[in-house]
């Protein structure tokens, strides 16, 4: 008996493997849910058995569509990035992700259901093609399946693209094909879709959710259509009003509707939309910022309304009051204007004489100091120049010399020695060059925007270190300035380089770095703990998995089915060295 909400990877952890039956029934369940999404331009992109809920009918719920993809006419739109390495087809590993994908990972779900085992380690799924090995028959672990049955299931994990199903469609017609899949009531004629699975996909996370309003919400965001996102999202969230990404999505949302009102001169619905996207998170510097930008424009609009006010109040004040009176109240008017004339004329007159007796001697010096002024400005500005150029050319002969030091450090050590190897090292320092000089390459006659190449060479020059002084003192002396160096390459280069004399002082800084607002130091936090085989590190990386920035992320993440990957690539390693 199934519990209900049992997971399908707590079902295959209790009972290893399913029998045929059972798997069957699972599979083709999924694949119905799977032919959906693609006639609909989404690929799952992310299935496992931890996203997959068995019920006790043995009926499905797919959770999680955080990390789908979107695509049309051929573009795919990404959101997230998958996790499970051994259900990735190795085509994602170059960003080619299509309907084959989700058919690769199917096949693997199907095969590990069967047998209880994978038909490929991670490391080789991660070598393809240099290495395109072939997944063992699933009769070597489970004699009860049928050969024809076998053929399908080793078609879909095929590593190769063009040797899969292309779509979750023809997979589960050559699954009914085999007679070990049964075809269900059909919807529409030729479709072989059964109707159940289109209301498990409408409830995938519980009766009360529904998934539906968050996936045209995300589909509509990457369209641009924002309002009509706006309004799925809000359905959603009034659903589910915990939910973490759809929050972010909700947030990104009005803050785009924000901007787009802005743009089009609609400022109460930019401070709407703009006071939403504070409100979600009022952390998020993006949604902080507009939020008071609007409110800006709101306290400019008032002022401008006052201003505009009082003028018409004053303008109404003259026209109540008439300019000429046949009283003798227009003639006081006339003679008040006579007197204003003839004083300004008065002071105006005395002016030009005051002028006119200024000695000639005062009009030699202001044109003396004028011309002085000028010579001393383009004396400057030419010595400016020289100097400038002259810091380029220094800069370029810098830059040509880490490159020849980082192309072969060993080699420089043999043939300068020791001590004249780090003397020539000691020549990449940057201090007494001022950080505004910046340098322009060209290569094959086109001309790059410029750049500032100090913070490069100071990471290049942190990194070569541990090469060139061979005194661990010394290194440590060097490296520790580096740590609170405001570059943040130089930083992480730092932190990597001092933690084999110095494992507490480099895990603080990349702690520090992992805490900070923004996004690239934590970027490089993440590259230094990729570096860092420590526990500290490889817990730093977990968390700056869950940040919220997309963009730290997808870093953390690629950071970690790369250390995970190398772990593996290691331990083989390891074990053909004790054989």
């Amino acid at each position: 008996m199934i519990k209900e909400g049992t997971t399908l990877a707590e079902l295959m952890a209790r009972d290893k493997w399913l029998d045929v039956k059972s798997a069957c029934k699972i599979i083709k369940q999924v694949l119905e849910v799977l032919a959906y999404m693609h006639s609909r331009g989404v690929i799952l992109q992310n299935l496992n058995p931890e996203n997959i809920i068995v019920s006790g009918n043995g009926g499905i719920k797919i959770a999680d569509l955080g990390s789908v993809y979107y695509f049309e006419a051929g573009a795919v739109s990404p959101a997230c990035a998958p996790v499970a390495v051994e259900y990735m087809s190795p085509q994602k590993f170059y960003g080619d992700v299509s309907t084959e994908s989700d058919v690769f990972s199917a096949g693997v779900l199907f095969y590990r259901m069967l047998t209880g085992h994978f038909p490929y380690a991670a490391s080789e799924i991660i070598s393809y093609p240099d290495d395109a090995a072939k997944p063992p028959p699933l009769s070597r672990y489970n004699k009860s399946i049928p050969p024809a049955l076998e053929n399908v299931i080793m078609k879909a994990v095929a590593l190769k693209k063009k040797d899969r199903f292309p779509t979750a469609k023809s997979f589960i017609s050559a699954l009914f094909k085999t007679g070990a899949v049964k075809r269900g009531r059909r919807l529409w004629k030729g479709t072989g879709i059964s109707p159940v699975p289109f209301l498990l996909f409408f409830l995938f996370f519980s009766a009360t959710v529904s998934a539906d309003d968050f996936m045209k919400a995300s589909k509509e965001f990457v369209r641009g259509n924002f309002a009509e996102a706006e309004k799925n999202i809000g359905e959603y969230l009034g659903k589910k009003p915990e939910d973490k990404k759809a929050q972010n999505l909700y947030q990104e949302i009005c803050i785009k509707l924000s901007k787009k009102s802005l743009d089009g001169g609609d400022e109460e619905a930019a401070r709407s939309y703009a006071e939403k996207a504070y409100k979600v998170n009022p952390n998020n510097a993006k949604a902080r910022d507009l939020y008071l930008a609007t409110k800006k424009v709101e306290k400019v609009k008032v002022t401008t309304e006052k201003i505009e006010s009082e003028k018409v109040k004053v303008r109404k004040q003259k026209l109540e009051s008439p300019e000429f009176s046949e009283t003798g109240e227009r003639s006081q008017e006339v003679k008040t204007k006579i007197e204003y004339e003839t004083r300004t004329e008065y002071i105006t007159k005395e002016m030009i004489q005051q002028v006119a007796e200024i000695p000639d001697w005062i009009w030699v010096s202001i044109a003396f100091n004028a011309v002085l002024m000028v010579g001393v400005y383009l004396i400057y500005k030419y010595k400016k120049k020289g100097n400038k150029t002259i810091y380029e050319q220094y800069l370029r002969t810098k830059m040509r010399l880490t490159n020849y030091l980082k192309n072969d450090p060993a080699a420089v050590k043999k043939q300068l020695g020791d001590e004249r190897a780090a003397e020539m090292f000691k020549l990449l320092s940057t201090q007494k060059v001022p950080d505004t000089v910046n340098i322009k390459f060209v290569d094959a006659n086109r001309a790059f925007t410029d750049i500032n190449p100090i913070p490069r060479l100071t990471a290049d020059m942190v990194e070569l270190s541990e090469y060139f002084l061979t005194d661990p003192k010394e290194i440590v002396n060097f490296l520790t300035p580096y740590l609170q160096h405001k570059n943040n390459r130089a930083r992480a280069n730092a932190a990597k380089a001092i933690y084999k004399y110095k494992p507490v002082l480099a895990m603080k800084t990349i702690k520090k770095m992992a805490e900070s607002e923004d996004r690239w130091e934590k970027i490089s936090a993440v590259w230094a703990c990729s570096q860092v085989n420590d526990g500290e590190a490889t817990a730093i990386l977990e968390r700056l998995v869950a940040d919220n920035d997309m963009e730290v992320s997808l870093a953390a993440t690629q950071a970690r089915n790369d250390k995970k990957v190398a772990n593996v690539f290691k331990k083989k390693n390891d074990g053909k060295r004790t054989a």
